[in-house]
């Protein structure tokens, strides 16, 4: 039993519910890319979906949790938002 399922159970989430997810390979990795809505066709409870993704993303890596960060960023915002010392010979 995977650490996902183990959370799952520790949840209160029925065994046929597991073992769809399981059968259709929904796990930490996938649910860290699904959005809300997509989880609930598993997980009805919102309270479950929350702590779900909380836990899939304790699972991540910190690096590649932060490396999805700056690939998210606009690259460019840095360009458009002026130094600090740009801002004080405005004031």
């Amino acid at each position: 039993m995977s650490d996902l399922s183990e959370f799952l159970c520790g949840r209160g989430v029925p065994e046929d519910t597991i073992s769809i997810m399981e059968e259709q390979k929904i796990d930490s990795d996938v649910i860290a890319l699904m959005d809300d809505a997509a989880l609930a066709n598993y997980i009805p409870s919102y309270g479950d979906r929350i702590a779900i993704f909380n836990f899939c993303k304790s699972k991540q890596p910190l690096s590649q949790r932060k490396q999805g960060f700056c690939e998210r960023l606009d690259p460019g915002l840095t360009e458009t938002v002026p130094a600090m010392s740009e801002l004080d010979d405005l004031i």
